[in-house]
């Protein structure tokens, strides 16, 4: 597996014009260039598009109506033509050799599927940071999948209240046999601030952790029944 040029990133984008720029610089910023940079504008009424539009051909947008960052995500997968590809939130960014020391693991684990990493959580209020501890990312930003096992495993669904998204889809990875790995480097740095769907966490019901759990079960007992 070569290490360079055979990557794509996508990242779904609602509303995200005061942190987009920041995200996509880090993928810019990256020792080990992408091929691509996919963005999917779903249906922001914000200035998200020009936002993006300053980086000229180095990004590719696509913009549709709101539908969610689920449905935003698989449009953006739908478009990916490299056999490997990688995600990124809005309003996270990468550290430098993120994606360097991803494609390594990659190269040296042929059998490993996808690869995540652990991420340092800062909050982002009035302009002022405060970093957290780390932790283990088994997200969006913190995935390298191989393309194959991405379409493979169809479309991510939107849980109600639209958190829950990745758990699910993770969740599925697994269950169709997909080695996952993570690595224990911090090689992402996640933004909470108000208004987004991490911040957000605390002040809701977890209806959507809820459903995907629901879901999982009901593919186990499936399973289980089709099997005795």
């Amino acid at each position: 597996m070569d290490l360079s040029d055979n990557y794509t990133v996508i990242i779904p984008a609602y509303n995200a014009e005061d942190t987009i720029g920041e995200a996509v610089q880090s993928i810019l910023a990256q020792t080990v260039p992408a091929q691509e940079i996919i963005i999917v504008d779903d249906g922001s009424t914000d200035n998200t598009a020009g936002a993006v539009g300053v980086f000229g051909s180095k990004v590719k947008l696509i913009k549709q109506q709101n539908s969610g960052v689920a449905a935003a995500t698989n449009t953006a997968l739908k478009a990916v033509a490299t056999p490997l590809l990688a995600a990124l939130d809005a309003d996270d960014i990468w550290k430098p050799d993120k994606m360097a020391m991803q494609l390594r693991h990659l190269y040296n684990n042929p059998q490993t599927g996808a690869v995540f990493c652990r991420g340092i959580t800062f909050r982002d209020i009035a302009g002022k940071r405060e970093y957290k501890n780390a932790q283990d990312i088994w997200g969006r930003s913190a995935m390298l999948i191989k393309s194959a096992d991405a379409i493979a495993n169809g479309d991510l669904i939107e849980p109600p209240g639209g958190l829950g998204d990745m758990v699910d889809w993770i969740a599925r990875l697994r269950e169709n046999g997909v080695q996952l790995d993570l690595m224990p480097d911090v090689l992402v740095e996640r933004r909470i601030r108000p208004g987004s769907m991490t911040f957000s966490r605390r002040g809701i019901d977890n209806k959507g952790y809820v459903f995907v759990a629901r879901e999982a079960i009901l593919r186990r007992r499936a399973a289980a029944k089709r099997q005795g």
